[in-house]
């Protein structure tokens, strides 16, 4: 049988009610897997500390990368088991960290704990551990409800029901069904990032990424501030419809003067459907002042994206 590493970093799924709310558990966790050991032959680590995954930090995506980084060629492949707050992050940065290695690298986690009546720990579990011995993919990808998703088209659509997980730019992978999975667009799952070279990086986990999202009012008078006082690296902005801005000459001066220093700073529509350009005078005077343009890209994959090329 073939072996597998199955990583529990912390979140929902394994949470108990404690005297200030839920809070990870490792006995949960534990006991729900064993129940797996017929169908699978694994080894088990779980993160010490377990994190809400709202608390998640660079560090901890380092320590995530170099642990399977370190031990990969040990198994056949990986299952990570992780909160739902920050899942599409994790995917979208293991995506791009460990493009290098081929190995099935699965994510999952519960919308509800595994000892609530109405979890949905179980099937998520089941469905991840199908898709880990099953199916002969090498991509990072996430099992969630009735979807598989790619790692990097993945974002939070639903902090309630089972489908908390949704791809916004593209169709899903594959959907699970009483009958089981049914891939349907197998091409994308070979394929990698066109401008992203398959070599091996560490996280600096000393950057720093502004993300700023624009409202109507004074808000762009207080992201111009932060933008030349705050010492980041980068910023993302989340504009709105196609990419356009207030008509704001002091943001744009900002802008100017960010970019001018070596920073880069993209431009990322609110809108999840459509696409971006620059046909609006607004849009135009931001790309003028050296911002470019994300595309059709999830907020988590830009941020990942961002720091493997500054890493």
């Amino acid at each position: 049988m073939a072996r597998f590493l199955v990583i529990y970093t912390g979140g929902t799924i394994g949470m108990k009610m404690g005297e200030q709310g839920l809070a990870p558990d490792r006995d949960t966790v534990i006991h729900a897997l064993d129940g797996f050991k017929s169908q699978m032959d694994f080894d088990l680590h779980l993160c010490d500390p377990l994190i809400d995954s709202s608390a998640i930090t660079l560090q901890h995506w380092f320590d995530l990368i170099e642990l399977i980084r370190e031990c990969h060629q040990q198994y056949m492949g990986v299952l990570v088991i992780h909160g739902t707050d920050t899942l599409a992050y994790t995917a979208s940065i293991l995506t791009f960290f460990l493009q290098d290695i081929a190995k099935k690298i699965v994510l999952t986690g519960a919308q509800y704990p595994l000892g609530h009546p109405n979890s949905d720990g179980l099937i998520n579990l089941q469905r991840a551990i199908d898709v880990l011995i099953k199916t002969d993919i090498q991509d990072v990808l996430i099992v969630f409800g009735d979807k598989l998703l790619k790692g990097t088209d993945a974002t939070k659509v639903d902090t309630v029901s089972y489908g908390a997980f949704d791809a916004v730019f593209e169709s899903p992978l594959g959907i699970f069904s009483e009958e089981g999975l049914l891939l349907t667009d197998q091409n994308r799952l070979i394929q990698k990032p066109d401008d992203i070279l398959a070599q091996p990086k560490k996280l600096n986990v000393q950057l720093k990424i502004a993300t700023y999202i624009l409202t109507p009012g004074i808000n762009s008078t207080l992201i111009a501030h932060s933008l030349l006082n705050e010492p980041t690296h980068a910023a993302i902005l989340l504009s709105f419809g196609n990419g356009n801005i207030p008509q704001s000459p002091v943001l744009i001066q900002a802008i100017t003067q960010y970019t001018q220093t070596g920073r880069v700073l993209m431009n990322k529509s609110q809108v999840f459907k459509g696409v971006m350009n620059d046909v609006y005078a607004q849009s135009s005077a931001l790309y003028q002042a050296g911002a470019k343009m994300a595309g059709n890209v999830t907020l988590e994959a830009l941020m990942a994206k961002l720091l493997f090329e500054l890493s």
